[in-house]
């Protein structure tokens, strides 16, 4: 008789098969390994789908793993004295083949618990000491079991939410804490250590920038450190958008924690190409180049800051690999696709890759270095960076528009329309044109309605002699950080940058331009 098992050994047979056939960008296409490229600065993780064996060989790329859900207690743990350990046995037994590091995700959770586990056989809730018991059989059965084999644990999730009433950060009124009380907390991660000593411990959560949030895990954290209670890690999950949160926010982040004396790990990394209060769909059809870039762009500036942190940095966990395997297609909105991942649905490599293989350069010129395009290369060049520049007022502050740091900006606020024009020292051939709004300092704020504040109305012009100017591309209705477009192809001595509204509130002129960017080549060195 032929046995469910042997079907399904048969099944992932064939289809490691077909993906071993279907080697898009692995070793043996000849790119860069991430985990190669962040060698001297931290591990590069992913988080691994049930399926996970159907991502080669771009797991390649990777030298830590963790359980994107087959850990979790509904998962692992779904009846009472029933534990389900097939799938995350072969996890750890292909990430100890593969020189993958885990970690565990999660002990405790208010999330993806079985209802079991806090009530009896009548459907009250069972007692304080009743809970410790189960949630201590828990940990040390399933530490236990992989004493030795797993780096590290999460062991307890997202415990701090905001109070409804107040609006101030605390620890989340879950089962956990209903039934045991705060130190619900402080039990699971000594159970967590008795249960495997050398295993490192973390505690984990979402929105880990907002100053309120961070602060209140701080408090969590060195509250358990006084107590004696270790600690080795904070996870910020990375479910972040192109536009928020701001660099100045992952940055006090980042120090505040690791001003604790524990390493930091960013857990969850996927950059959606949605803000949290859009809910539209407007990208069912495919993710536009333009928006493709500027998320290059965005997961650039963040790997800036990860490299400028390495010493505290421990682990870059990417919630996923290909976009259509990403739990962000259905979430805020069901059904919807998001592209939150550095590789596309055939597994081929975004801009988001690029970018992250080398983020002090733009993508597109990585990718060229790469793959050998030529013509790709050649637009690599900034052509205005550090020129010098004429404006509708103030000359000097405008030059701060074409330096090439996000820590200045061009500034104005009387009325517009506003200009910046630069000289080439020749003619050039252009190709594409960036501007860097008030979203993109590294100084921004980042909060709810910040997006009004970036330039909405301007457009690119070209001339021959700095006096006669030609339109050559418009956007209208801007709120987004950063604006990277494409245009045809064009010739030109002198560019500038026009502004007619420069925000999206009513009756304010002010002004602000981080920086202002014009990519082309040398017209004659091309002929």
């Amino acid at each position: 008789m032929f046995s469910h098992k042997r079907l399904l050994v048969l099944t992932i047979v064939v289809a490691l098969g077909m993906s071993m056939l279907n080697t898009h960008y692995g070793k043996a296409e000849g790119i860069p390994m991430l985990k190669e490229i962040y060698e001297e600065d931290f591990r590069i993780g992913f988080a691994a789908r049930s399926s996970f064996w159907l991502d080669e060989p771009l797991l390649d790329h990777f030298n830590a793993v963790t359980a994107e859900n087959i850990m979790k207690w509904d998962s692992i743990h779904p009846r009472e004295g029933v534990y389900n350990f097939s799938s995350s046995d072969a996890l750890i037994d292909y990430a100890e083949k593969h020189g993958m590091s885990v970690t565990g995700h999660t002990l405790v959770w208010h999330n993806q618990t079985p209802n079991w586990v806090f009530v009896d056989e009548s459907g009250q809730d069972v007692s304080r000491e009743e809970l410790l018991a189960r949630m201590e059989e828990h940990i040390k059965t399933v530490v236990g079991r992989y004493k030795g084999r797993v780096k590290g644990w999460d062991v307890v999730n997202e415990a701090i939410d905001q109070n409804p009433e107040t609006g101030r950060w605390e620890l989340r009124d879950s089962k956990w804490r209903e039934i045991i009380g705060d130190d619900f907390i402080e039990y699971a991660f000594r159970f967590a250590h008795e249960a495997d000593p050398d295993a490192e411990l973390y505690y984990n959560d979402y929105s880990a920038t907002d100053p309120g949030k961070r602060d209140a895990i701080y408090a969590l954290v060195k509250g358990l450190l006084d107590k004696g209670i270790r600690v080795d890690g904070i996870g910020m999950q990375g479910h972040w958008e192109i536009n928020a949160p701001s660099e100045y926010l992952i940055r006090e982040a980042i120090e505040k924690y690791s001003s604790l004396g524990v390493k930091v790990h960013i857990t969850e990394l996927d950059i959606s190409v949605f803000s949290w209060n859009d809910r539209s769909n407007r990208y069912a059809d495919g993710l536009p180049d333009d928006v493709a870039a500027r998320q290059g762009e965005r997961y650039a500036s963040v790997f800036r800051l990860f490299k400028e942190y390495a010493s505290v940095i421990d682990r870059v966990t990417f919630w996923g690999v290909k976009d259509n395997y990403s739990w962000k297609n259905n979430f805020p909105v069901q059904g919807r696709r998001d592209y939150p991942l550095l590789f596309d649905k055939d597994g081929k490599p975004k801009p988001s890759f690029w970018a992250v293989v080398d983020p002090t350069r733009p993508w597109y010129e990585v990718k060229a270095e790469y793959e050998g395009t030529a013509d790709n290369e050649e637009f690599t060049r900034n052509v205005v960076l550090n020129r010098s520049v004429t404006s509708s007022s103030d000359v000097h502050r405008a030059g701060k528009a074409v330096d090439g740091s996000d820590q200045t900006s061009w500034s104005e606020s009387t009325e517009p329309p506003y200009w910046l024009a630069v000289e080439l020292d020749d003619e050039y051939l252009i190709k594409r044109w960036v501007v860097k709004h008030a979203g993109a300092s590294a100084f921004a704020s980042g909060g709810p309605g910040s997006e009004l504040f970036n330039t909405a109305d301007f457009k690119l012009q070209k001339s021959d002699d700095g006096e006669v100017w030609i339109d050559v591309d418009e956007v209208v209705g801007n709120t987004d950080s950063i604006t990277s477009r494409e245009v045809e192809p064009f010739n030109a001595k002198h560019v500038r940058l026009v502004v007619t509204r420069p925000t999206s509130i009513s009756d304010n002129n002010r002004l602000s331009i981080v920086e202002f960017e014009v990519y082309g080549v040398d017209s004659q060195k091309r002929r």
